[in-house]
C-alpha cells in the first residue's frame, strides 16, 4: 500500500530584526549640538537695546535646552535599542568606549595643558594635586557630560524592562529631579551644611538632577520603537508642541515669566 510521501516542515517566520538605528534621532542630535552652540553665540548678543536683551535673553534659553536633549537621546537610546538586553557585555563594552576612553585622554590632555598654562604662561605654581585630581574626576571643562553619561550608564543597567514600570518610574524620577531642582533653587544659602554646598556646586553633572529626563526619554524611546511610519499628523503635533514651547521659552523674560536671580 503505497504511503503518502512525507512533508517538509514549514520554517518558521524569522523574527524582525530588532531595531537600533533611526534617522530622526540623527535630526535631533543635530537640533541638540545646535543648541550647544547657540548657547555660546547668543550669551554675546543683544547688548544693545533693553528690548533686544530681553529678547536674546530669551532665546539663549531655548538654546540651553541643548544638554536637556542630549539626556533625552540618551534615554531614548535606551527605550529604543533595547541592546543591553541581548548582548550586554558588547552593550558596555559600547559604552564604555565612547564614554570612559575620550574622558580618561581629553582629561589627561586637560590637566596637561592646564599645568603648562599656569606654569609657563602665568608664572604661578602648578597648584595642589588634589586640585588636580577634582578636576579630573569631575570632568574638566565640558567633559562633565561624559562623567554624567556614566552615571545614565551604571542606572541603566538596573532599569527595569516592563513598559509600565518604565511609565510609573518616569513619573517619580520627573517629581525626584523637579524637587532636588526647586531646592536647589529656592533653599536660602548655607542651608545643608558643606554637603549640600557640594551638591549644589555639582548638581549640573550629578545624575538626579537629570534623572526626569532621561526617564521620559525611555518612554519616548518605548513608543518610538512602535511606530513602523511618522504620519503626518504625528509630526504635525510634534512641531506644534515645540513651537509652542519654543514661543514661552523665547518670550519668557520679556513677559516676566523669568526671574534672572533665580
Amino acid at each position: 500500500m503505497p504511503t503518502a510521501a512525507p512533508t517538509k516542515a514549514m520554517p518558521a517566520p524569522a523574527a524582525p530584526p530588532r531595531r537600533s538605528y533611526n534617522p530622526a534621532l540623527d535630526v535631533a542630535r543635530m537640533g541638540a549640538l545646535a543648541g550647544i552652540i547657540g548657547t555660546h553665540v547668543v550669551a554675546w548678543a543683544g547688548r544693545g537695546t533693553p528690548e533686544s536683551d530681553l529678547w536674546f535673553r530669551g532665546l539663549e534659553l531655548l538654546t540651553r535646552s541643548g544638554v536637556t536633549c542630549f539626556v533625552l537621546l540618551n534615554g531614548v537610546l535606551v527605550g529604543y535599542g533595547e541592546r543591553r538586553y541581548e548582548q550586554p557585555g558588547a552593550w558596555l563594552k559600547r559604552r564604555w568606549s565612547r564614554i570612559g576612553v575620550p574622558w580618561l585622554f581629553w582629561g589627561t590632555v586637560w590637566v596637561a595643558m592646564f599645568m603648562v598654562f599656569r606654569s609657563f604662561w602665568l608664572g604661578e605654581s602648578y597648584g595642589e594635586p588634589w586640585d588636580y585630581v577634582n578636576a579630573y574626576l569631575s570632568g574638566p571643562g565640558y567633559l562633565y557630560f561624559l562623567v554624567l553619561l556614566g552615571q545614565l550608564t551604571v542606572i541603566t543597567a538596573f532599569y527595569p524592562g516592563s513598559p509600565r514600570a518604565r511609565g510609573g518610574l518616569a513619573v517619580a524620577l520627573v517629581g525626584l529631579q523637579l524637587l532636588l531642582t526647586q531646592g536647589r533653587l529656592m533653599l536660602p544659602d548655607g542651608w545643608g551644611g558643606d554637603l549640600w554646598a557640594f551638591i549644589d556646586g555639582y548638581s549640573y553633572e550629578l545624575a538626579p538632577f537629570w534623572i526626569g529626563d532621561f526617564a521620559l526619554g525611555v518612554v519616548a524611546g518605548m513608543y518610538l520603537r512602535r511606530i513602523e511610519q511618522p504620519t503626518v499628523l504625528r509630526v504635525a503635533g510634534v512641531l506644534a508642541a515645540w513651537v509652542v514651547c519654543a514661543a514661552g521659552i523665547i518670550f519668557a523674560p520679556e513677559l516676566g515669566w523669568w526671574n534672572d536671580d533665580r
